[in-house]
């Protein structure tokens, strides 16, 4: 007889967990119904290990299906931030009992995380400072304990031995405890393990070539929670769904950059959901200031596979979920929410990029756009032709300038993805970010009145692309004026380059704090652009960068 066990032991105790978990319960039911198994779930701790070091102790107590084997013959084992989907094929029939089933997440991963699976895997054996289990020769294979299927055979790869207890509690088997463990013992035993592939336990670890939405089973693992709600909701229930902004970001809609937050993550979850979420599609709306952009976004992105849009005007309350997205960055919720995200993960930017402006040419050199504003505007350039001169002359880098005040939506994503570093002054004409090539760098000035480094930062982030940032006087500390000062949660590159103040042109708060020109440094600034790292190798050594959704068909690489 077969099984499939959830272990939903919640561990957040939050409602959302508790939504999610209760959503995978509803798939996974779905799916034993196909697939003649028996439904079990882990949610008592019976174990009660514990250790010295900061670790969710409770996840090891999924070794509980130990005991499970006296009644099952095999045993799907998911976590309860698991999606089966309604296409997922029978892993019970095709599979051989004889082996165990599992994803390797030291593969097709960025260089990053698979150097923290080998980590892992030399701590285990006692490679660190602290105890290991003992040295088994093991070097590479290292599956995702989320999802595994397993036969009464294995069993012993879930027995936690006297001796594993005292490992733990000395601090031993690294950053994934449970997990290293489970692995070390399949490599002790011998026993034959079969990569299922990211397709059968699709995480946010792994690369641009297995999209989500193509997925049989997403293990929504690293995730943010709000997110796995959204996503388990999709899921489980035979209905769609609209994503609707929350209100505080329904306030400053008007303003195409804080509407575009909302297109942009609306976007990106109605297509990995395969159009289960619908983005709203409000063309009877306009915008005090980027009509053109979000017009032209929308009129591009319609005909995507998988997006589902709503273009009605009104909508029944019964059918919207809200989607969490704000104008202001939110210290309070930085470590525990992705409400100041663009994306929820840089895959969609990469599908939305891909989609709209694949590039036309290769470039074995990066090529400089500078993004400036009409000299009687506020935050313009004001040496911006020295700037060109000299990156021309000292660098020998092609330059261009531009300013976007009458450029439609498909010039200004096109000039970001003819160009490889992007100077500009902080604003709404960096809303292009993720049409930037890869590694692409965005280098935006700032002043220290107003300086907003994780604003249009975090949307290069959540790109896959780079921010840099630029202040006439810098300390970790951002400057908003109706915040006050808050510590930076991930403070970006920051370089103090002079800058010279212009006469505000308003009495406004608003423009008394944002209304400044720039001055950059020159010799500075050329010294901080020859200093950029373009190689792919390099990028990637540094862990920056868009290597984690390289490919081939829109990528621009240099030698």
């Amino acid at each position: 007889m077969n099984a499939i066990v959830i272990v939903s032991i919640n561990l957040n105790n939050c409602q959302e967990r508790s939504s999610l978990s209760e959503s995978c319960r509803i798939n996974a039911q779905k799916y034993a119904d196909r697939t003649g198994a028996k439904i079990e779930i882990i949610n008592q701790a019976k174990l009660n290990i514990s250790g010295k070091e900061p670790y969710s102790y409770l996840n090891l107590e999924k070794n509980q299906v130990y005991d499970l084997y006296d009644k099952y013959d095999r045993i799907l084992r998911i976590d309860e931030d698991v999606i089966i989907k309604d296409t997922c094929p029978d892993l019970f029939k095709p599979t051989d009992p004889n082996n165990i089933y599992a994803t390797r997440e030291d593969i097709n991963v960025t260089d990053r995380q698979r150097s923290l699976r080998l980590n892992e895997i030399a701590i285990s054996q006692g490679g660190g400072k602290v105890p290991g289990l003992g040295d088994i020769k093991w070097s590479d294979f290292y599956v995702n304990s989320g999802i595994v299927l397993a036969s009464k055979c294995h069993r012993e790869i879930y027995k936690v031995t006297e001796e594993d207890r005292n490992v733990i509690n000395e601090g031993g088997l690294g950053f994934a405890k449970e997990q290293t463990l489970m692995n070390w013992k399949i490599q002790k035993l011998g026993f034959k393990i079969v990569d299922l592939g990211p397709n059968f336990n699709r995480m946010r670890c792994f690369d641009w070539r297995f999209p989500r939405e193509h997925a049989f089973m997403i293990h929504m693992a690293g995730n943010n929670i709000s997110e796995q709600a959204l996503m388990s909701k999709a899921f489980s229930e035979d209905k769609k769904y609209t994503l609707y902004p929350n209100k505080h970001l329904q306030k400053h809609f008007g303003h195409f950059v804080h509407a575009m937050e909302y297109f942009y993550k609306a976007c990106g979850l109605s297509l990995e959901s395969g159009g289960r979420l619908k983005m709203l599609n409000p063309r009877h709306l306009k915008f005090k200031a980027g009509h053109r952009f979000i017009n032209g976004f929308l009129d591009a992105v319609e005909d995507m596979k998988g997006l589902a849009l709503n273009s009605g005007r009104s909508y029944e309350l019964s059918e919207l979920i809200e989607l969490r997205a704000s104008p202001e960055w939110c210290p309070e919720l930085i470590r525990n929410d992705n409400t100041q995200n663009w994306f929820t993960h840089h895959s969609h930017a990469g599908a939305i990029r891909n989609h709209i402006i694949p590039p036309s040419e290769t470039r074995t050199r990066p090529r400089v756009g500078i993004l400036n504003r009409s000299p009687d505007q506020y935050r313009s350039i004001i040496n911006s032709q020295e700037i060109s001169q000299a990156i021309q002359s000292d660098l020998n880098l092609e330059v261009d300038e531009a300013c976007f005040d009458k450029f439609s939506f498909m010039d200004q994503v096109d000039f970001f993805n003819n160009h490889d570093i992007i100077l500009s002054g902080h604003g709404a004409q960096l809303c292009s970010i993720p049409f930037l090539p890869d590694f692409g760098y965005m280098l935006e000035f700032s002043h220290k009145d107003y300086y907003r480094p994780s604003y249009y930062g975090q949307l290069a982030r959540n790109s896959g692309k780079n921010a840099i940032s630029i202040c006439s006087t810098h300390d970790e500390k951002e400057v908003n004026p109706w915040k006050g000062e808050v510590t930076l949660f991930n403070n970006p590159d920051s370089h103090n380059l002079p800058c010279i103040k212009a006469e505000a042109n308003t009495s406004a708060v608003h423009g008394k704090y944002r209304a400044r020109n720039f001055k950059p440094n020159i010799e500075a600034l050329i010294k901080l652009i020859d200093n950029v790292d373009f190689t792919r190798e390099g990028q990637i050594k540094k862990g920056r960068g868009n290597h984690n959704q390289i490919c081939q068909n829109f990528t621009i690489q240099y030698e």
